[in-house]
């Protein structure tokens, strides 16, 4: 490669699985000889750097690298290569600009990503020319979203455009020639467009119509939005090929329609929209459309907006898609968190009042409580500010009604914002961060009998939020009486140990044991190493005799062959000292461990 692959630092960057040091060698099988070999690595680089239609920030580095690969005339994945880089130049996904075109941003890694994808532009005219119908469309879709290269693309494009046989082809090269059109405010093509759509294909024809709402909202042709609103039906197919919309026609023509109803304020032909997609996979479509439109120009995806910030038209129609079958609910989860607008349909219907509202909907200190505890996380609210702020306003069981409605999954505060993939390893660590800040809310300004209280409906009630579980033991620890609910409500939280060793340690020694024993000294052997579980995490904390007991007779009775946690047996017996030292001591004086090495190296240790 040109650039050299081996002076980035790919294991400091990240995709959506974490390092991106796995990035040059997918970069290399791109150009591997055998085409299986390079579909495959081009899936799995798609999937890390523009996962779910966002963009992460490896994508930056590894723009370049594809654009030198569509350069080169010896690339057999034209078309998709193509398709990938029009997606990074804009962010993650060119379904969002369909129909109202694509802002490139003034700074940041996003203009960065940006640049480098534009670098793709002459070689992309070249390709207009090219042999293969596929990558003719391929090419017209990227140029499509360069605005900054309109004044040079416009010409080409439109050349190509008048001598185009192949139906989708032409097609992609009149939806390219809307956007072209619409980046520099010219009409210029409007007679070319209403030709086609009066004599084309199907295709074409909805390609035309849709273009011709994009340049000339004010007038288009009456026949412009009859044709979109019969592709609502979805008589029209376009080949697996077509590179606009993943293939979905009913999408591109809904979200033409939306831009056109949006920029018009037309909510009846908006709700039209919804209602005409309502039981097709096109719902999502027209749904996320219609949010970007609504909310053009007001991203703000560093903090998530109250009601009070919403205009009428926002509000209504959030109000419509909070009422989309559950499917289209989560397929727009995207669109609305791009735009800080709670996404999951259960906390969409919450905000707006749809549904019963709860303890993190009130007011402290002026704004919702769920909006302080996002800022809270966000690093934009001290921890002192926000107990100041409750300690002024709430009462010791309104308090823990709050930490309960927060630990039990209302308005999904357990991820971080803005969301869109993290390792299972890194999700559990954000729902534990929000469990320890409830726990030090609850240990501040909650009290025994409001904690006691609650156990028996946070057991009752098995949501996804265990942690939320832990955090009444830990508000109270010591303080609080010996009772049953609350050993129970520890023990279903065992399994977040970093959360529940704070627990542990906070309980009185002889209560320690009893929560502990039940939950056995076992491990998984994986490729990536150990993994402990049960007691492991938490038996170094109970420093009795029998508990030594139990980690000895573990020991003795693991396979000589086998990888066993070692390192740990050996520092939990440390631990427990002279409690530990008869165990020890006995195991190997009876000659029956198979395990001698581990309890020779525990008895020097002690």
């Amino acid at each position: 490669m040109p650039t050299n692959i081996n002076e980035i630092a790919w294991g400091e960057l990240e995709h959506a699985f974490g390092s991106a040091a796995d990035l040059p060698d997918l970069l290399r099988a791109l150009r591997s000889g055998a085409s299986s070999a390079r579909r495959k690595a081009l899936r799995q680089l798609e999937d890390k750097v523009n996962h779910q239609g966002l963009a992460t920030p490896a994508a930056v580095a590894v723009a370049p690298f594809l654009v030198e690969l569509v350069e080169e005339a010896s690339t057999k994945e034209h078309p998709a290569l193509l398709a990938l880089v029009a997606d990074l130049m804009v962010g993650g996904s060119h379904r969002r600009y369909l129909a109202g075109g694509f802002e490139p941003p003034s700074e940041g890694a996003g203009r960065l990503l940006y640049e480098r994808c534009a670098g793709v532009c002459r070689r992309a005219i070249a390709l207009l020319d090219d042999r293969s119908a596929a990558v003719r469309a391929a090419a017209a879709h990227c140029l499509a979203f360069i605005p900054g290269a309109a004044d040079e693309t416009c010409a080409p494009v439109r050349a190509r455009a008048r001598r185009e046989k192949n139906a989708s082809a032409l097609a992609s090269l009149l939806l390219a020639l809307g956007l072209i059109g619409r980046y520099r405010s010219s009409k210029e093509d409007r007679e070319l467009l209403a030709e086609q759509l009066a004599a084309g294909k199907p295709l074409v024809q909805l390609a035309a119509a849709a273009s011709l709402l994009c340049i000339d909202a004010a007038e288009p042709p009456p026949e412009a939005e009859r044709t979109l609103l019969d592709a609502l039906a979805g008589a029209v197919e376009a080949p697996s090929s077509f590179p606009w919309n993943g293939g979905d026609l009913v999408g591109i023509a809904a979200a033409a329609l939306v831009e056109w109803g949006s920029s018009r304020s037309d909510l009846e032909l908006l709700s039209r929209l919804l209602a005409a997609t309502r039981d097709s996979f096109a719902n999502v479509g027209v749904a996320s459309s219609l949010i970007d439109r609504v909310f053009d120009g007001e991203e703000q995806v560093d903090r998530m907006r109250t009601l009070a910030e919403l205009g009428a038209l926002q509000r209504s129609v959030l109000e419509r898609i909070a009422g989309l079958p559950a499917a289209a609910g989560e397929g727009v989860y995207f669109a609305l968190q791009r735009h800080g607008i709670h996404g999951l349909p259960a906390d969409l219907r919450r905000f707006l009042g749809i549904d019963e509202q709860g303890p993190l909907d009130r007011e402290i200190g002026g704004e919702p409580a769920w909006k302080r505890l996002r800022d809270l996380r966000a690093g934009r609210l001290a921890l002192d500010a926000w107990l100041g702020l409750l300690k002024a306003e709430l009462g010791p069981a309104e308090v823990v009604s709050l930490c309960r409605d927060a630990g039990s999954g209302g308005y999904a505060l357990g991820r971080r914002w803005p969301w869109f993939h993290v390792a299972p390893e890194h999700e559990q660590r954000d729902f534990d961060d929000l469990a320890l800040l409830l726990a030090d809310t609850l240990a501040e300004l909650a009290d025994s009998r409001s904690l006691l209280d609650s156990a028996s409906a946070l057991l009752a009630r098995p949501d996804y939020a265990a942690t939320a579980r832990a955090l009444w033991l830990q508000g109270r620890g010591s303080d609080a009486e010996p009772d049953e609910r609350v050993d129970r409500l520890a023990y279903m939280a065992m399994a977040y140990p970093r959360t529940m060793r704070d627990v542990i340690a906070w309980l009185p020694p002889e209560r320690r044991w009893a929560l502990v024993k039940p939950l056995g000294l076992g491990h998984v052997v994986r490729s990536s190493g150990i993994q402990l579980g049960g007691a492991w995490h938490y038996i170094d904390l109970c420093a009795g005799e029998e508990a030594a007991r139990q980690v000895v007779s573990t020991v003795a009775a693991w396979d000589p062959k086998a990888d066993v946690p070692h390192e740990r047996a050996v520092e939990v017996l440390a631990s427990m000292g002279a409690a530990a030292r008869p165990a020890v001591e006995a195991a190997l004086a009876s000659g029956e461990t198979r395990r001698r090495d581990v309890l020779e190296r525990a008895h020097e240790a002690l």
